[in-house]
C-alpha cells in the first residue's frame, strides 16, 4: 500500500481505530487512510495487503457505479449498500456511511458496516417465506394451542378460507382425525398427539360451504428453547386418490356388471360367516340361484341384451335381500347369497319365495323387448354350533345340489332344507 496511508497517531487516528464500524478515507481514488476494524472486516491481514486505488476493492461493475454516483454528488442517500472484495477475493456486502464529500480536495470519508450475515439471513427468509406462501401443499402454522397464526396460498385455494376467516380460529374445529399413519397412542387425544415431535395422519378437512374433503397431514412441532410455541401442519388433498384406490379396490373384490363380490372372494366372505354363526349360534342361510330361459336370451338378441337382463336382475335382487346378506355372482348366470342370523327355515323360504316372484312375475322391458327369466334357487339352513366338523365346502356343495334339484324339475322353483335333512320344497 502507498506511504500516504497515515500511522494513525493523532487524537482523531486514535479513535478512528476504536469504533466498531471499518473507516475509509479515499483522496483522488486513493485508499489514502483506514482503520482496524475495516482491515479485519474484509479479512486482510494487514493494511498493506489492501489494494492502493478504491475502485480496485470494488466487487463489481455494479458497485462500482453504485459509488461512482455517490462520489460525483448524484447519490440521493448518505447511506449505500456497496460490495467489496474480502481478504480471499469472497464478496463482502457493506453499507457506507457518507461522513464527508470534499470534492474540492476529491476527498470522501466513509463509515462502513458489514452487512453481509443481514444479507443472508433477508435472503433465508426470503426464501423460506416465498416457499411457505406457494408450497404445493396446504401448509398453516398455529401456536401451541392449535390457534392458527397463518396460512399459505395453497391453504386458501384449496379450502376457500381467507385470512381473515382462518386467523385466530382454531385448527382442531376444522380437522377430524380418520386414522393415525404413525403416532398415535389410543390413550392420546388428537391434540396431545400432535404435538409430539412428528405426526402423520389422515384427516376429514372442512372447505367453506361447509364441504369436506380427505387430507393427509404431517405435523411437526416447533420448540424454543425447550418450550412447545408451534405447530406447523403441512397437508395434501387425498380426496381423489382414495376415490381412485376405492374403485381399484372395489373393482378388484366386485363383478363390475352387478356390483356384487366376485367369486373368488365370496369364499372368505362366506368363511367368516360361518365363524361368526359357529361361536354365536346362530343359523346362516346359503342360497344358489341359476336363471332360466337365460342363455336363449343371449343366442337370439346377443350379450348386450343379455348383460342388461344381468344388470337388471341384480337390481331386482337388491330389493329383495337384506343390506346384511352377501350376494356374490359365481359366473355367468349363476349367484349365490349369504344370509346371516335367520330364525329358521321359513326365513330361508320367504327370501326364496320374494326373489322368485320378483324374477319371473315381472318381464324385463329391455330396448323394446319383453323378455321373460325364470329363476331355480336351491338352499340351505346351517345351524352354528361349537368344533362344527361341517366345512363350508359342504353346504356350498349342498345348496349348489338343491338348486339343481329345483332346476331339475320344472314344477317347483326352489328347493329348501336344513343342513343333513330331507329335503323341503316349495310348489
Amino acid at each position: 500500500m502507498q506511504a500516504a496511508v497515515s500511522n494513525c497517531s493523532s487524537e482523531r487516528d486514535f479513535l478512528i481505530n476504536h469504533i466498531a464500524e471499518g473507516y475509509i478515507r479515499i483522496q483522488n481514488n486513493y485508499i489514502s487512510q483506514v482503520n482496524h476494524s475495516l482491515v479485519s472486516m474484509l479479512g486482510y491481514q494487514s493494511e498493506k495487503d489492501l489494494p492502493g486505488l478504491f475502485p480496485e476493492l470494488i466487487f463489481s461493475p455494479t458497485d462500482f457505479i453504485t459509488y461512482t454516483k455517490m462520489f460525483i454528488n448524484q447519490y440521493d442517500h448518505s447511506k449505500f449498500e456497496i460490495s467489496l472484495k474480502g481478504g480471499h477475493g469472497e464478496k463482502v456486502i457493506v453499507r457506507c456511511n457518507l461522513l464527508s464529500n470534499d470534492q474540492g480536495n476529491n476527498t470522501t470519508y466513509l463509515l462502513v458496516e458489514d452487512i453481509t450475515l443481514k444479507h443472508q439471513k433477508l435472503k433465508e427468509l426470503m426464501t423460506k417465506s416465498t416457499v411457505f406462501e406457494y408450497n404445493p401443499y396446504m401448509v398453516l402454522i398455529t401456536d401451541q394451542r392449535g390457534v392458527v397464526e397463518n396460512i399459505n396460498k395453497r391453504f386458501r385455494d384449496k379450502t376457500g378460507f381467507s385470512e381473515e376467516t382462518m386467523i385466530g380460529e382454531n385448527i382442531f374445529d376444522y380437522k377430524a382425525l380418520i386414522s393415525p399413519l404413525c403416532g398415535l397412542d389410543h390413550d392420546e387425544t388428537l391434540r396431545e398427539t400432535v404435538r409430539k415431535p412428528e405426526f402423520v395422519g389422515e384427516f376429514s378437512s372442512k372447505k367453506s360451504g361447509n364441504n369436506i374433503f380427505l387430507e393427509e397431514i404431517h405435523v411437526a412441532s416447533v420448540y424454543d428453547n425447550g418450550k412447545l410455541c408451534n405447530l406447523l401442519f403441512i397437508g395434501n388433498d387425498i380426496t381423489d386418490k382414495k376415490e381412485l384406490h376405492a374403485r381399484l379396490e372395489n373393482l378388484a373384490y366386485h363383478d363390475q356388471m352387478t356390483g356384487f363380490i366376485r367369486r373368488d372372494v365370496f369364499n372368505e366372505v362366506a368363511t367368516s360367516l360361518k365363524d361368526n354363526t359357529d361361536k354365536n349360534h346362530d343359523k346362516l342361510g346359503l342360497l344358489f340361484l341359476d336363471l332360466d330361459k337365460f342363455k336363449p336370451i343371449n343366442d337370439k338378441h346377443g350379450h348386450y341384451t343379455g348383460d342388461r337382463v344381468l344388470i337388471e336382475c341384480a337390481e331386482r335382487f337388491k330389493k329383495v335381500f337384506r343390506n346384511s346378506d352377501v350376494i356374490c355372482r359365481q359366473g355367468g348366470d349363476e349367484f349365490s347369497v349369504l344370509c346371516p342370523q335367520l330364525q329358521c327355515i321359513e326365513d330361508l323360504e320367504t327370501i326364496g319365495r320374494k326373489i322368485t316372484d320378483e324374477i319371473t312375475q315381472h318381464f324385463f322391458n329391455i330396448d323394446g323387448l319383453n323378455l321373460h327369466v325364470g329363476i331355480s334357487v336351491g338352499g340351505c339352513l346351517y345351524s352354528g354350533e361349537t368344533n362344527s366338523k361341517t366345512t363350508l365346502e359342504n353346504l356350498i356343495k349342498f345348496s349348489d345340489h338343491l338348486m339343481y334339484e329345483a332346476k331339475a324339475d320344472p314344477l317347483h322353483h326352489c328347493v329348501f332344507k336344513k343342513y343333513q335333512e330331507r329335503n323341503k320344497r316349495m310348489h
